[in-house]
């Protein structure tokens, strides 16, 4: 699963690329085929497996490159896992572009509200770290 995500990060990338357009079209693309492999690459390094506690577990969030408001679902972690600093690190990477890719967007008339919902909690269940009860 982890490699089709990649896959598919990829194809969009090389996708994004390929396609014509203005000089802020062309660079709305570039970023969102790099929050797009960012998103990729944390969901790649992320290891839920195995936990013993909750204190064990963190969430990795990403934003998104469209006009929607609030937060992705998030993707439980192990925080001891080998990959779990790069994986961290990808998602935060993923969420600055995200927002450079928010800053492009024409205005489309949704106003989003400061206040967005709160993110399940993060869990150890069955020895595996998961988002939600």
């Amino acid at each position: 699963m982890k490699r089709i995500i990649f896959l598919l990060a990829i194809t969009v990338a090389a996708f994004a690329f390929g396609c014509g357009g203005s000089s802020d079209d062309s660079e709305l693309d570039t970023l969102r085929a790099q929050a797009a492999a960012k998103e990729a690459e944390a969901r790649s390094l992320a290891v839920d497996s195995p936990c013993s506690t909750d204190t064990q577990c963190g969430a990795l969030v990403f934003g998104f490159t469209t006009h929607v408001c609030g937060a992705k679902p998030q993707v439980a972690y192990l925080l001891a896992a080998a990959t779990s600093a790069q994986a961290a690190s990808a998602a935060e990477q993923q969420r600055s572009l995200a927002l450079q890719v928010q800053a492009l967007l024409p205005s489309d008339g949704t106003s989003c509200s400061a206040d967005t919902v709160p993110q399940p909690l993060v869990s150890c269940s069955a020895s595996r770290c998961a988002s939600g009860p």
